[in-house]
């Protein structure tokens, strides 16, 4: 059995400060009630995400992390829309009470408006 392509390895995460400002300084952004999406266009063909959800606006550490598992669950189901991309998910206080359901509809929204 061979793996799928839809993974997301580490060349995939945004991880040092200097690119997370780089997306940030980029000031592409959608907004929702649950997240703020950034965008920068990248030189490689491929889809890099940062997420942060950070204790002020996320108290519990479950709830940070369910949000981010799902957070990157859905780039990585839709990275073939996001193709050239770097993302940086911020998420709001809102998040915290919505379902997951809830919080993948409104994500995957963002992403399809990012994408056209």
């Amino acid at each position: 059995m061979h793996k799928s392509k839809l993974t997301l390895t580490c060349q995939n995460r945004i991880k040092q400060h200097s690119e997370f400002s780089a997306v940030f300084d980029r000031r592409l952004k959608r907004v929702s009630q649950f997240f703020v999406l950034y965008q920068k266009d990248n030189e490689s063909n491929h889809v890099r995400i940062g997420v942060v959800a950070s204790k002020k606006q996320v108290r519990r550490a479950v709830d940070r992390n369910r949000i981010k598992r799902l957070v990157k669950e859905s780039v990585r189901l839709n990275q073939f829309l996001l193709a050239g991309a770097d993302l940086v998910v911020v998420v709001r206080h809102k998040a915290v009470t919505a379902t997951n359901t809830e919080l993948y509809q409104c994500l995957s929204k963002l992403v399809k408006q990012l994408a056209n």
